[in-house]
C-alpha cells in the first residue's frame, strides 16, 4: 500500500459488497493479541485493536534521512518546544522530546518525531514514546542493517531495553512499528542496488522475531523520492540508474513484506543538497506516518 499517493481505500455499496462485509473485513485485520484489564498483556502487536490502552512506541530507523538532517529547525514555533506526552529512549530513561536536546538528529536538525509527537498528542490522553537508531550513509552494502550487524544490533538492543523499561514500570502499550527511510546508500556502490527487496525483507523478518512482542510489527517505509532520483549533483549517471533500481526494489519490497506500508515522497522537497529531506517535508513525512497508526488515536 503506497501513502500519500492519493491513492485512497474505500468501500463501496452493490452488487457482491455490503457494510457487514466492510465490518467483517475490518474485524479480520484485527489483532489475535488483545489487552485486557489485568495485565496479562502488556503488549499489542498489531494497531488495529481496542483503544483501552492510549500509549504508543514508534521505532524510527535507517539513515540520515531517518536521523533528521533539515539543516535547519521546523518555522513552527510549537515543534522547537519540549512536545507534550512525547518521550525518547536517551539510553536508560524515556525524556520529554525537545529538538537539540535528546531528538538524536543532526544539529538544528530534526527527522519526523517532532512533528508525529505533536499530531498524535493532539488526538489522544496516552503518551508516545520513540525509539531512534539512525546513522547517516548507512545501509545494506557496508554492513550496517543486515542482522547481526553493528546498527541493527544497536536498534535491537535499544528497543528492548525500551520495552523492558516500559514493561517494568507497568505501562501497557502499543506498538504503533517501525518507520525506517534508508536506501540512498545502496546506490552509490555496486552489490546491493538490486537484491534490496530481499535485504530488506530479511531485516524486517529478524527484527519481529528479535524485538520483544514484535512478531507482527507493523513496517512503515519511504521510497526514494523523484528528488533524489533526478537530481543534478548525483555523483555519475549510474548512481541514478541505480536509484531508480532501488525505488522499484522498494516497489517490489511492499508486495513481499506482510503489514507494510510504502509512504510516497514524490511530492515533498529535499534542501540544498538533493539529497535530504527539509523541515517541511519532515513534518509531512511525519504526517503520514501519524495517518497510517491513527486508528490507535
Amino acid at each position: 500500500m503506497i501513502i500519500g499517493s492519493g491513492i485512497g481505500i474505500q468501500f463501496t455499496s452493490g452488487a457482491g459488497f455490503s457494510l457487514a462485509d466492510s465490518l467483517i473485513n475490518s474485524l479480520c485485520k484485527r489483532s489475535t493479541t488483545c489487552e485486557n484489564k489485568t495485565g496479562t498483556k502488556s503488549i499489542l502487536n498489531d494497531l488495529n485493536v481496542s483503544n483501552e490502552c492510549g500509549d504508543v512506541l514508534l521505532i524510527i530507523a535507517g539513515q540520515s534521512n531517518a536521523k533528521g538532517s533539515t539543516g535547519g529547525v521546523p518555522s513552527e514555533s510549537y515543534l522547537n518546544d519540549p512536545i507534550p506526552s512525547t518521550y525518547i529512549w536517551t539510553g536508560s530513561s524515556f525524556d520529554q522530546l525537545e529538538i537539540n536536546v535528546n531528538n538524536e538528529s543532526s544539529n538544528n536538525s530534526h527527522g519526523i518525531e517532532l512533528n508525529f509527537g505533536y499530531l498524535s498528542q493532539l488526538s489522544r490522553n496516552g503518551n508516545v514514546y520513540i525509539v531512534k537508531e539512525a546513522d547517516g550513509g548507512t545501509g545494506f552494502v557496508d554492513n550496517q542493517w543486515n542482522p547481526g550487524d553493528p546498527l541493527y544490533n544497536n536498534l535491537v538492543t535499544k528497543a528492548n531495553a525500551a520495552i523492558a523499561n516500559l514493561t517494568s514500570a507497568g505501562t501497557q502499550f502499543h506498538f504503533a512499528g517501525i518507520y525506517w527511510n534508508q536506501g540512498e546508500k545502496e546506490t552509490s556502490t555496486n552489490g546491493t542496488y538490486d537484491i534490496y527487496a530481499s535485504l530488506l525483507g530479511t531485516m524486517v523478518s529478524n527484527l519481529r522475531s528479535d524485538i520483544t512482542g514484535a512478531s507482527n510489527m507493523r513496517f512503515m517505509f519511504t521510497r526514494l523520492g523523484t528528488y533524489y532520483t533526478t537530481r543534478t549533483n548525483a555523483g555519475n549517471a549510474t548512481q541514478l540508474l541505480r536509484a531508480v533500481e532501488v525505488r522499484a526494489q522498494q516497489e517490489l519490497a511492499d508486495t513481499q513484506i506482510s503489514n507494510s506500508f510504502m509512504i510516497n515522497q514524490d511530492d515533498l522537497t529535499a534542501r540544498d543538497d538533493q539529497v535530504h529531506a527539509n523541515s517541511a517535508s519532515q513534518n509531512i513525512l511525519a504526517s503520514r506516518v501519524f495517518n497510517i497508526i491513527k486508528d490507535l488515536l
